[in-house]
């Protein structure tokens, strides 16, 4: 199993979002994210690689800027601060490949030794 870190707090300025993830979020849902994530916190953490390319919760990480730019807008820079520290989740991809390389190659070598028919 990929090694990963127990929900680490991250600065979001420092999280850059991968090139997977879609541009034409629905903004009525964004900003209704972002209303629960105000009321409630913020109840599952994003994914990010050990470089802070996001890797999970692309609606949450655009939910949460929006409270950010919020709080600027409105004068309150501590609360910016406080809502830039999020939870986050960091993903050691290279050892998830390296363990995927070697299942991939312990079921090579058993399809090798099935007998031919």
């Amino acid at each position: 199993m990929a090694k990963k870190t127990d929900f680490s707090k991250v600065d979001i300025k420092t999280i850059k979002e991968g090139e997977r993830f879609r541009k034409d979020y629905d903004q009525v849902g964004i900003n209704d994210l972002a209303k629960s994530i105000d009321t409630s916190g913020l109840l599952q953490p994003l994914g990010v690689d050990e470089r802070g390319v996001l890797i999970w919760g692309g609606r949450r990480f655009r939910a949460i800027e929006l409270l950010i730019k919020k709080a600027i807008h409105s004068g309150d820079t501590e609360r910016a601060e406080w809502l830039s520290m999020v939870p986050a989740i960091i993903v050691d991809l290279s050892a998830m490949a390296s363990e995927h390389n070697g299942t991939a190659g312990r079921l090579n070598e058993i399809d090798q030794k099935r007998p031919e028919t």
